[in-house]
């Protein structure tokens, strides 16, 4: 029987005694306020009118169109699935299309639900590690000699937790080439995608692949975790119906209430994205005054990104909680030295770690 071992990020979450009032390796974006975005009438008419059956499996009609119409282009309604979060699509993904002996390769580092349920469900899979030094880009040739005639799926994270490196949609060609020339399922986990410097620099690997699966969600970008809905998007109905039977060994539907709450923000995406990603930018240029050059890449996609620090880590970690402050070392996605994951979402956050520069540097 196959076991769950407890994620690393979690493990290191348990060993700390109180809760710390800052985490400087927030993975969101600002958590949004309700009441800014659906009015108490809203919530009223809601209410009093819906009934709490279940929810479709698929995911409520009027949310996949709203998702559809206002955050993506050329995808049909049954393409898209929404799920209790990300991590049930992942897994549900897995059990979906995977079966015992079959091979993964995961470009790593990335959050460890990505390789650990493979793990334990008796998949082999391999690590393709991307490094700090060379800017965190992607090696195609190294990829490809990283796959074999076992390999059945590539997983893929771009934004990337905790790095913030990213591919252009010319490097995205690219990968979906090597995945069609080896007929490889693709897990894309794009949880950040919509928290870019340059819209432009926006894709969904989906567009590119009939046979990936690309992930969202809502807590991510839209600063909203307190709403648990995700979604998948996938052009090869054979997979969805898959995806759509794994969901029902698992929540079986979403909750009717997020779903609500879900279509009105998503309605109000731009808005939402606009105030978020703005916070992030000003942080990353701020930030660009402050960070020496050669201890962080150059950020220009998603949420996160990795600082190398001049001190040891371990030893930085116990310092800051002595403040009542937290930080993520990056060993526990897999990338083992004085690296720390620092979030970009929230303006205290940065507010505090500029004050404790000499913590990290000196």
């Amino acid at each position: 029987m196959a076991q769950l071992s407890a994620l690393a990020h979690h493990i290191f979450y348990s060993q700390i005694s109180t809760k710390p009032e800052i985490n400087l390796s927030d993975a969101c974006a600002n958590n949004l306020l309700l009441s800014d975005y659906i009015s108490q009438e809203e919530f009223n008419d809601f209410f009093s009118k819906q009934v709490m059956s279940y929810a479709d499996i698929q995911g409520d009609l009027g949310l996949r169109t709203t998702i559809l119409n206002n955050l993506y282009e050329d995808f049909n309604l049954e393409d898209i699935s929404t799920f209790s979060g990300a991590q049930e699509a992942i897994f549900a993904t897995y059990l979906a299309l995977l079966d015992k002996g079959d091979e993964v390769v995961v470009i790593t580092p990335c959050y460890q639900s990505l390789n650990h349920y493979v793990n334990d469900l008796n998949i082999n899979f391999i690590n393709f590690q991307l490094n700090f030094e060379n800017d965190w880009k992607l090696d195609f040739e190294g990829l490809e000699k990283a796959i074999s005639n076992k390999t059945k799926m590539l997983v893929i994270n771009y934004p990337n937790n905790p790095t913030g490196a990213h591919l252009n949609k010319n490097e995205v060609i690219k990968l979906a080439n090597i995945a069609s020339k080896y007929g490889l399922y693709v897990l894309s986990d794009e949880v950040s995608a919509f928290s870019t410097i340059d819209a432009g620099d926006r894709w969904c690997f989906s567009n590119y692949y009939d046979k990936a699966i690309s992930i969202s969600v809502m807590s991510k970008s839209f600063g909203a975790p307190g709403v648990r809905i995700g979604w998948s998007l996938c052009k090869d109905q054979e997979i969805n119906r898959r995806l759509k039977r794994s969901k029902t060994y698992l929540s079986i539907c979403t909750s009717r209430t997020d779903e609500f709450i879900c279509n009105k923000l998503i309605k109000k995406s731009k808005e939402i994205l606009n105030k978020n990603n703005n916070i992030i930018f000003d942080n990353v240029a701020r930030l660009n005054k402050k960070i020496p050059k050669n201890l962080w890449n150059v950020h220009n996609a998603g949420i996160v990104t990795t600082v190398k620090t001049k001190k040891e880590i371990n030893l930085i970690i116990e310092d800051l909680l002595k403040q009542d402050i937290l930080i993520l070392p990056t060993s526990v996605f897999g990338y083992e030295g004085n690296y720390f994951r620092l979030g970009l979402g929230n303006l205290k956050a940065i507010d505090c770690f500029i004050d404790n520069l000499e913590h990290f540097f000196n």
